[in-house]
């Protein structure tokens, strides 16, 4: 498959703590043939946005998620996601299920109309059972 003939999709994720569910994630995508870009929430969103400092900075978690098999990670910062995702052009955009019916203009905050003018598509994908870094932390916190 030559460069023009690649389909490209976008996963954006803190990858808090990168995982099998994470790896899973990425396999399936590109078995589907794809060429994976993940951009990995910086750590200046994470606190403005969920209030904590991550366990890995944002260089640690890149150099994490590319051990996964990803050849393109990228920190977007707060307001430059939908130029991160002009830039590189995904056909798709991948995400949870439990992200279906949701604002995504909102969350990748970019304009009404965006998705549609770029001819970018969704992909939702159900995650991995019982594998989440949330429950990786609780867990960790449990012993």
């Amino acid at each position: 498959m030559n460069d023009v003939d690649k389909k490209v999709a976008y996963i954006g994720g803190t990858f808090e703590v990168p995982h099998l569910g994470h790896a899973n994630l990425i396999r399936r995508v590109q078995a589907l043939g794809f060429e994976v870009v993940v951009a990995v929430n910086g750590d200046r969103f994470v606190f403005e946005n969920r209030g904590y400092v991550p366990l890995y900075d944002e260089f640690e978690r890149m150099g994490l998620v590319n051990q996964l098999g990803v050849e393109t990670v990228v920190v977007p910062t707060m307001f430059s996601q939908g130029r991160i995702i002009s830039r590189y052009s995904p056909d798709v955009i991948v995400l949870g299920m439990d992200w279906f019916g949701k604002d995504l203009h909102k969350q990748f905050a970019v304009e009404e109309g965006f998705f549609e003018a770029n001819k970018i598509g969704f992909l939702f994908l159900p995650r991995t059972p019982g594998v989440s870094s949330s429950e990786l932390k609780r867990r960790l916190k449990d012993e």
